[in-house]
């Protein structure tokens, strides 16, 4: 897509999205002018940024936001349901914006279309509804791109709040001229009083893995507007809110016989497996795509497709019909469905990252199933959205004011003088997960404005160690002002992994630099607390006493032949819950307390007894002591089944299969002696939890074990080949075949 993310601004104090700083590093000083202009920038947008509630008036506006693709299909039945808010029976919002796909699935409109009359159809019909529900709605705009449409409806008493010129629109296609096919994107832009809402709709290409998918950090659309807008004006991301209406086409990553199987898994009512693999959800993660943007939590099915010739045969009941119909109907013709998915999804984006310009009101992220017109279920969602009226006379004598007190560009004689609270950052007693903070404080000395910014060692490296965050990088200083730059231990299991093997120091430089001034060199160093968390269980089980007593040197590691045969940490956990709790239902089910958890792997890394009464069965620890062994199991840096037998595990069609009764397939004897060791004292455990009389008589309790330890005792490498991987069916079948009571 185009461009949308900047218009000229109706507030001359608030800049255009600024570019970042210049490449420096040690030695190399960058463009010190250009940097010294864009930090006053930056430095002008936060301090009135920190003002709005003086220089602002606000107010709540009510949105709901839908997206629906309606394949090719009539509005002929009613859409109320998809208009209202939940729990209500009139349409109470102040805007609607609903996003359509396939609108029109004719060849003449597939080849190019400039006619309304699909539109038209469905506005009629939205209208029709929302007079029905009691409210006077009017249509404020629409923008269509052949099968792509976003229509807003507003009430009457908002309209007031729409400023001048305040409407634009934009589209791209993909298709031969940007104009062809039913792939591509339109957008919207309103300017009520002075927030900037955008809204766009796109119909996606499907099969991610052939497609990179679009990244609206690097894709905005040009805004064409009914007033003097110019051509090529977009809008700030900084300065907009963005709420996306679309059709992704983004799946998810499991066989269609497993994803349904899931979606029909009472033990997995909120769809957290299959959440894990759903695509869009895996791009944000590894920031691949729609970076920063916000996603409502999912608590409806994904979507079960039926391909077009079977769609548009079918009859009233809303079931293919014919012979099409019979073919769906004996599961023969795979070609009729496709996987489902969560293909329509809304997304949003707040102005300058703000929490509370737009707030999704909760569990009004929806989707309706009963209406059955389109093989796809339109999906709605309402928002509160902050409408800011900005003080204009009081906001330019603040900028003046501002940009008087940051006084003149510095001139190639100025030197600027800061001075660092610290010589050095020591942290004592880093732990994994739990960050440690210090703060820095530097101040300006000197008689000049002090423009500063963190540079990395060597050009293209990082700006500081990877087990630490620092923020803010860079700012400007006033003369005798200070700022408080905070860092924070951030070790990840890796680097964990690396500390507890003795292959890492946390020993490193940050270089701060003060432009046209001197570069000060500050040493970060930090003394690691051991623990077993993210420990191999080979170096574990080697290791003479615990962790923390013991050292990394290989000189004092155990001799194989005296290994222990399984690490004892594991051992501890399992013998505790065995005593201590077996009467408790919901272990592994709910968290237990961190605190708690705390001191129990505590008393794992330095051997001392567990700090609980025994005696008396407590349900808090109970639930403390499962959270335990799962976080060990967790975060181990390779799992109990190692990645190369994932293939024979997948082989394993049957419980004799997986005990070795018919003596042809042999996975325990497979397994290297530790990881058998593990996976026989985990699954034994497991068995005698689930054969209790409460939980044996229930099945789904059993299943409901197996799906929680089946995301421990496997885990996918990141360089892993998607074929390779188990897939989480797989996983749980194999592992029932071990702990099922029988």
């Amino acid at each position: 897509m185009a461009d949308i993310h900047q218009l000229p601004s109706h507030s001359p104090w608030i800049s255009e999205q600024l570019p970042p700083l210049s490449a420096a590093w040690a030695g190399q000083p960058g463009n010190q002018d250009e940097d010294v202009i864009l930090l006053r920038q930056r430095w002008l947008n936060e301090q009135l940024t920190q003002q709005d509630t003086e220089l602002k008036h606000v107010r709540d506006i009510s949105v709901r936001v839908g997206t629906f693709n309606v394949n090719g299909q009539d509005p002929k039945e009613s859409l109320r349901p998809w208009l209202c808010p939940p729990d209500t029976t009139t349409a109470t919002s102040d805007l609607i914006v609903l996003g359509f796909q396939e609108l029109d699935l004719s060849t003449e409109a597939l080849l190019i279309s400039t006619t309304t009359l699909r539109e038209d159809i469905w506005c009629e019909a939205l209208m029709r509804d929302l007079a029905e529900l009691g409210e006077e709605y009017v249509k404020l705009t629409s923008k269509q791109l052949v099968g792509v449409l976003i229509v807003v409806l507003i009430r009457r008493p908002i309209l007031p709040l729409l400023a001048p010129s305040g409407v634009a629109s934009s589209s791209a296609g993909v298709g031969i001229l940007g104009t062809m096919g039913n792939k591509g994107g339109v957008a919207l832009r309103l300017q009520l009083l002075d927030t900037t809402l955008v809204f766009m709709n796109a119909h996606l290409a499907a099969s991610a893995h052939a497609v990179p998918p679009p990244d609206p950090n690097q894709t905005q659309p040009v805004f064409i507007g009914r007033g003097p807008i110019p051509m090529d004006a977009v809008v700030d991301r900084r300065n907009a809110d963005y709420i996306s209406l679309t059709d992704f086409n983004y799946r998810i990553d499991l066989l269609d016989d497993e994803i349904r199987a899931f979606i029909e898994d009472p033990t997995d009512k909120d769809y957290t497996t299959l959440l894990k693999f759903d695509q869009l959800k895996v791009q944000q993660h590894f920031g691949k795509a729609f970076g920063g943007m916000i996603e409502g939590p999912i608590r409806f099915k994904p979507c079960a497709f039926l391909n077009q010739e079977a769609h548009t045969k079918k009859d009233i009941t809303g079931t293919p019909s014919g012979f099409a119909g019979i073919f769906c109907w004996l599961s023969l013709n795979h070609a009729c469905r496709r996987r489902p998915a969560w293909t329509d999804r809304i997304l949003y984006q707040t102005a300058r990252g703000k929490d509370k310009t737009v707030r999704l009101v909760e569990d009004s992220y929806q989707s309706y199933p009963a209406i059955s017109l389109s093989d796809h279920k339109p999906v709605s969602a309402d928002f509160i959205v902050q409408v800011e009226e900005m003080d204009r006379g009081l906001a330019e004598t603040r900028m003046k004011q501002l940009i008087k007190n940051l006084g003149r560009l510095p001139l190639e004689e100025d030197v600027p003088r800061i001075r660092l609270s610290d010589d050095f950052i020591d942290f004592v007693g880093v732990r994994y997960l739990k960050p440690l903070i210090r703060e820095l404080k530097i101040q300006n000395i000197g008689f000049i404005t002090a423009y500063w910014r963190i540079i990395p060692l060597e050009n293209g490296g990082p700006l500081h160690p990877d087990w630490v965050t620092i923020h803010p990088t860079s700012g400007v200083l006033l003369p005798g002002d200070s700022v408080a730059i905070t860092i924070t231990t951030s070790i990840t299991n890796g680097i964990a992994a690396e500390l507890n093997a003795g292959n890492k120091k946390l020993e490193d430089i940050v270089i701060l630099r003060a432009i046209r001034g001197k570069d000060t060199f500050l040493p970060i160093n930090g003394t690691w607390t051991r623990t077993c968390l993210a420990y191999s269980p080979t170096a574990l089980v080697r290791l003479p006493g615990p962790v923390r007593t013991s050292t990394v040197l290989k000189s004092a590691q155990l001799p194989p032949e005296k290994a222990s045969s399984s690490p004892r940490e594991l051992m501890r956990l399992i013998n505790w819950l065995m005593k201590n709790s077996i009467e408790f239902d919901d272990l592994f089910e709910k968290p237990g307390d961190t605190n708690i958890v705390d001191q129990i792997v505590e008393a794992l890394d330095t051997g001392d007894e567990f700090p609980f009464d025994e005696k008396t069965p407590d349900h808090g620890v109970a639930l403390a002591f499962a959270s335990a062994l799962l976080l060990f199991l967790e975060e181990m840096p390779e799992p109990v089944i190692p990645y190369g037998l994932y293939a024979q595990c997948a082989l394993t069609s049957s419980r004799e299969q997986a005990y070795e009764l018919n003596g042809n397939f042999q996975i325990l004897d497979t397994l290297p002696g530790l990881n058998a060791n593990m996976w026989i004292s985990i699954t034994a455990f497991l068995h005698y939890f689930c054969q209790q009389d409460r939980r044996a008589k229930d099945a789904d309790a059993t299943r409901k074990i197996a799906r929680i330890f089946a995301e421990v005792l496997w885990f996918d490498s990141m360089t892993m080949p998607l074929a390779n991987r188990l897939s989480p069916l797989t996983r749980v079948g194999f592992l029932m075949f071990f702990i099922t009571p029988h």
